[in-house]
């Protein structure tokens, strides 16, 4: 009764900045009978931000049976919990080699997949996070309402009870306020970009640790970016990043014109041998 009829793969990459190239790794290097299996993937992307959550797909509802299954669920579930869900449909464009939304790598393999995020237009290369965001900016209220949706959707797809409202996240298996806290701080506080995403990062580390907690056969695969940028990156995982303070550049500007008078002071004092006859050059001559 509790074994649904389908199985979850969950995959964590990393490289989301540059066209969510951790993504495209994994498929490439995935079995193919892996691949076929996929019946449906669900994307997820930036969810403890905003009021309103959004679908974004390559393929209209319509047009695929399971998508429009899947994208039914979401309504649904959203709906019960009064949460505006706004399903975006945006073809794929094959020629581009680079994507706007992870979705769309499973899109080029036909796979039906679609994106789960808090956001309509999606974020400009290298803009998925930066060294500025902290715990304080997210809203725990809204990842934990966004996580409900999300597993109540599922589940009505895995044990295939569409009409059903199932209400799994509730009680004793209620989405954790305490658990998003600390998890929230630890990602706030540690350098998550690809160039320091080593096996020996820790979030690398306790991400694993996760997974062999509370699934199985956890695999991790490193990868290197292929990519016309360059990326330095410290050979340690602790780096220390020193900032001056300078003047302004009134200051700047002031320094120079009084170095500026000085050395026109100084080469008109050497072009006369004398200060008495440089005062009486500056006298009007009598004719």
């Amino acid at each position: 009764r509790t074994r649904g009829l389908h199985s979850i793969l969950f995959i964590l990459t990393s490289a989301g900045g540059m066209s969510f190239a951790g993504t495209k790794h994994w498929i490439r290097r995935a079995d193919s009978r892996v691949l076929e299996a996929l019946e449906f993937v669900v994307c997820l992307e930036d969810l403890a931000h905003g009021s309103d959550l959004f679908l974004h797909a390559s393929t209209s509802p319509e047009e695929d049976e399971t998508l429009g299954s899947m994208v039914q669920n979401f309504k649904d579930s959203a709906a019960k919990m009064d949460v505006p869900l706004h399903v975006i449909t945006t073809k794929l464009n094959s020629s581009d080699s680079s994507v706007r939304w992870p979705h769309e790598q499973f899109t080029k393999k036909r796979i039906t997949a679609v994106t789960v995020c808090n956001y309509r237009e999606a974020k400009p290369l290298f803009s998925g996070g930066s060294i500025f965001d902290q715990f304080k900016l997210t809203s725990l209220e809204v990842l934990g309402r966004n996580i409900k949706i999300i597993v109540e959707a599922l589940a009505r797809f895995i044990y295939e009870k569409p009409e059903q409202y199932l209400n799994i996240v509730s009680h004793s298996h209620s989405v954790n306020q305490a658990f998003l806290a600390s998890w929230a701080s630890f990602m706030g506080s540690s350098p998550r970009g690809f160039p320091f995403l080593t096996e020996e990062s820790p979030v690398s580390v306790e991400l694993e640790r996760a997974l062999r907690k509370h699934t199985f056969e956890v695999t991790r695969e490193s990868f290197q970016l292929e990519s016309v940028y360059k990326f330095y990156k410290s050979s340690t995982y602790a780096t220390t990043l020193t900032a001056f303070k300078v003047k302004s550049m009134s200051f700047d500007l002031l320094l120079s014109l009084a170095i500026m008078a000085y050395l026109l002071l100084l080469h008109l004092f050497l072009q006369y041998r004398s200060v008495g006859e440089f005062i009486k050059s500056l006298k009007p001559k009598k004719e």
